[in-house]
């Protein structure tokens, strides 16, 4: 369940699914390990609020998700390991107001990549670099719609920092 600020009551969603994940090492014991996970369920949105004269968009959707993963790690005096990972996703909005069109036949298929590097440096300190590549297009099938220019999008991100972990 998501709860938003007091100025966006008709965001407020629960989100609900269920998923299945396999992981395994498909070369024994080796120090490669590959993942695979299939994702589905609904988002239900509060919806338009009675108490406002403004007509509130119903940001509902039903999802399905497939994801594949792939880790290596090695083990040598410092060792690490880099993960790869790939997300695909289609949303089918939920709306049955035909007047709100941006959300009203709605399809967003929504890619998302990501490799991520994990170095020890020392003891409980590592080095983390991760580039992430994330992309929506949204559908509006049979229907023109102007929301496409802003439901449409790529988001880039690169990150690197320090992580640093002790036991007490």
């Amino acid at each position: 369940a998501r709860n938003f600020n007091d100025h966006f009551d008709e965001r407020d969603n629960d989100r609900r699914g269920w998923s299945l994940a396999l992981r395994g090492r498909p070369f024994g014991r080796s120090s490669i390990e590959v993942g695979l996970e299939y994702e589905t369920g609904a988002l239900h949105a509060r919806g338009d609020l009675s108490s406002s004269p403004i007509a509130d968009d119903d940001v509902s959707y039903r999802f399905h998700a497939a994801s594949f993963g792939v880790d290596i790690r090695w083990k040598a005096r410092r060792g690490g390991r880099l993960e790869f990972d790939f997300r695909r996703e289609s949303r089918d909005f939920t709306s049955a107001n035909a007047f709100d069109f941006c959300h009203s036949t709605r399809e967003d298929d929504r890619r998302d990549y990501r490799a991520l590097l994990v170095q020890h440096l020392a003891r409980g300190l590592d080095l983390v670099a991760e580039i992430r590549r994330l992309f929506n297009d949204a559908g509006f099938p049979g229907v023109f719609s102007s929301c496409e220019e802003v439901t449409d999008f790529v988001e880039n991100r690169v990150s690197v920092g320090l992580s640093w972990s002790h036991r007490f």
